[in-house]
């Protein structure tokens, strides 16, 4: 499955921490019509739950990215319909039964 341009993405990031001046490591969020700013999360469980329910929401999938510019993804979880059988099997009644000869 490939990442389309509506799915969310967990992001892998680095940020500065405003008073002490640390780097430290962030989630954030993106998903398209919002900004990330505000998503931004300390531990990944959280990122992937904020991510999952709006995902969910609106049957888009989810992807995390380690690192942005290295354009590695990993599919976290989908929920799109399947895409329809090239064979035209009902995925409710399984795989059609061959006709004998």
């Amino acid at each position: 499955m490939d990442k389309r341009h509506d799915d969310n993405v967990i992001q892998r990031r680095f940020a500065e921490h405003a008073s002490t001046h640390t780097t430290r490591q962030v989630y954030a969020v993106t998903y398209p019509g919002h900004s990330d700013r505000g998503t931004e999360q300390e531990g990944y469980a959280e990122a992937e739950r904020v991510a999952l329910e709006i995902a969910e929401a609106k049957g888009f999938s989810v992807w995390y990215e380690e690192t942005p510019q290295s354009a590695r993804r990993t599919l976290v979880r989908s929920f799109r319909p399947p895409p329809p059988d090239p064979t035209g099997a009902d995925p409710k009644e399984g795989a059609p039964v061959p006709e004998s000869a």
